[in-house]
């Protein structure tokens, strides 16, 4: 197919602009640092030692702000100020919530927990669009995202900046008004549980998402309660986890958006988790998709950088293609596995997969 073009507003708010995220910040931190420790070291025989003690306490410090800096630029986690003030409050226990200049308003909620299927009280964000009016009778389509490892519910609204992308897509009809809705799907603490049931005893995530978290949201909000009105994306682990779980449920999704993905959990996560080899190829795409029942036709978008080696996901998207599934593999060129990289696919994800499913 042609190459999906998106408006300039859309590609505005995927892109967005910070100085945080840019490399000249810890360029400059770099430089500061590395002056401040040779006047630091240049003191040291001028002083006695417990005199020092505080300066080389404020080297470290900026050695670390540095370091974070640094990290920053390559991952992008936290692209704005605003977004790493909520990353914080959300980690603090403080629920946020708040409206943009849209008029769509997220807010972070929590599912009660299960106990069993050993999941604790989750952390839910939600984005209801524009006009949305819970006492109404308009009822929307729901796209569910999910994070990555390490990573949690904050993720995609604040590094990812799902609200802005959303906000675009809506504002240029590239997609009709929806609802996302992203989980927490670490079971606890910060867990690399691929969005899988533990087979020692853990948190049962897989069936969770499908007897506590989809029925709550359904419930909670007017959601279209139907796959064909679900998508289910995600980056990194929760690329394998929106591939995976798409492909094994699609009585309940009917579109898969699967960024910096892969076709498998990783032998380490299913170790964790107690899977054995019979146990792993039955939640790999990979192995799976060439004998697999495919009851109906489920739009999938792969989307990998292109400073990754993207080899591995392109064979599962052939793989699908010679199914006859319809597929659309992209490489971000320049980018590489981080949440820039997230924010670019995204939006070509949801505009490849919502006219596939028919949603207006």
């Amino acid at each position: 197919m042609d190459p999906i073009a998106l408006p300039g507003p859309v590609m505005d708010a995927m892109a967005g602009s910070s100085p945080l995220t840019q490399w000249w910040v810890p360029s400059v931190a770099l430089l500061i640092a590395l002056v401040l420790t040779g006047v630091t070291i240049s003191q040291r025989k001028r002083r006695r030692w417990w005199l020092m003690v505080p300066a080389w306490a404020g080297v470290a410090v900026v050695w670390l702000v540095v370091a974070a800096l640094g990290a920053n630029s390559w991952y992008a986690f936290a692209p704005t100020v605003t977004a790493a003030q909520r990353q914080i409050q959300s980690a603090l226990g403080l629920p946020v919530a708040y409206q943009t200049a849209d008029g769509s308003h997220v807010e972070e909620r929590f599912v009660p927990a299960s106990d069993p299927l050993v999941m604790p009280e989750s952390s839910v964000w939600v984005y209801t669009p524009p006009g949305y009016d819970p006492a109404g009778t308009t009822r929307y389509p729901v796209v569910y995202l999910i994070h990555g490892y390490p990573g949690t519910s904050a993720d995609w609204f604040t590094a990812g900046r799902a609200d802005e992308v959303l906000d675009a897509m809506i504002r240029t009809k590239v997609i009709p008004p929806v609802i996302a809705v992203a989980p927490d799907v670490n079971g606890g603490g910060i867990r690399d549980g691929e969005c899988l049931n533990s087979l020692n005893g853990g948190p049962q995530v897989e069936s969770w998402l499908y007897k506590e978290l989809v029925p709550w949201v359904d419930t909670s909000w007017l959601t279209q309660a139907d796959p064909q009105h679900r998508v289910l994306g995600g980056m990194s682990a929760g690329g394998y986890c929106a591939l995976d779980q798409g492909l094994r449920h699609p009585e309940v999704w009917g579109g898969i958006v699967a960024l910096e993905g892969y076709g498998d959990p990783g032998k380490p996560a299913a170790t964790t988790i107690g899977y054995d080899q019979a146990a792993f190829d039955k939640v790999s795409p990979s192995h799976y998709i060439p004998t697999m029942t495919f009851p109906e036709k489920v739009p999938v978008f792969i989307d990998e950088g292109g400073l990754e080696d993207a080899t591995a996901m392109k064979s599962v998207a052939d793989a699908l293609t010679k199914r006859g599934q319809p597929v659309l593999f992209q490489i971000e060129a320049g980018q590489g596995h981080n949440w820039a990289q997230a924010r670019t696919g995204m939006p070509y994800g949801l505009a490849y997969v919502v006219p596939a499913m028919g949603w207006k």
